[in-house]
């Protein structure tokens, strides 16, 4: 098994881990009552946490060969899960970088609120202009589906430089310009985040 198939499998186990509740209950929407969220760890293991004014975001995924280069869509299929969050946000989704040194991605989250509550489970996507950043689009809690369901996020252009965003072929939030139409020589990659 070479290592970007290992990454790959890996990657697969991450995403599909089992979630803490009854099999019966796997795809029903559960109530705030019955969520019992799973364990992750906050920070890489013997690393502290970055100040606030040194954030760092600590991924693990794949990415195609040159092959995939030059798309102009990707997806990717996530069971949504419940992730205990205490101060980072986890996101699960693909994304690349575009000929003209754009990023996109699209995925779900979950976060904390402004609040300071969990957020669960929320679609989300985001457009970072070549050497910049934006805020991220976020779906309303719950938007990502019921814990334990499988959803499959999709970004794909429309052409003279606009992009689309879906989850299971739905549109979700408003087309983004981006002034590029495809990802020139970069490959789109699966990814977990932890952003801290």
């Amino acid at each position: 098994m070479n290592f970007v198939s290992l990454a790959f499998f890996l990657f697969l186990i991450l995403i599909s881990l089992a979630i803490h509740r009854p099999a019966s209950a796997i795809g029903t929407k559960p109530s705030p009552s019955t969520l019992t969220p799973r364990h992750v760890l906050q920070a890489p293991v013997s690393q502290g946490i970055a100040p606030p004014t040194d954030p760092y975001w600590f991924q693990v995924g794949v990415k195609g060969d040159n092959s995939t280069n030059h798309f102009t869509g990707a997806n990717i299929t996530i069971r949504t899960t419940y992730d205990d969050i205490t101060l980072a946000d986890h996101s699960y989704w693909v994304g690349s970088f575009l000929s003209n040194f754009a990023f996109i991605q699209v995925g779900y989250l979950t976060t904390i609120s402004e609040d300071g509550k969990p957020y669960c489970c929320a679609w989300f996507y985001e457009f970072f202009p070549p050497y910049g950043s934006s805020p991220p689009v976020i779906g309303p809690p719950g938007s990502a589906g019921p814990i334990g369901s499988w959803h499959t996020y999709s970004m794909l252009s429309q052409g003279n430089g606009w992009w689309n965003f879906y989850m299971d072929n739905q549109l979700v939030g408003l087309p983004q310009y981006v002034q590029a139409n495809d990802s020139g020589p970069f490959v789109a990659s699966p990814t977990a985040e932890i952003a801290v």
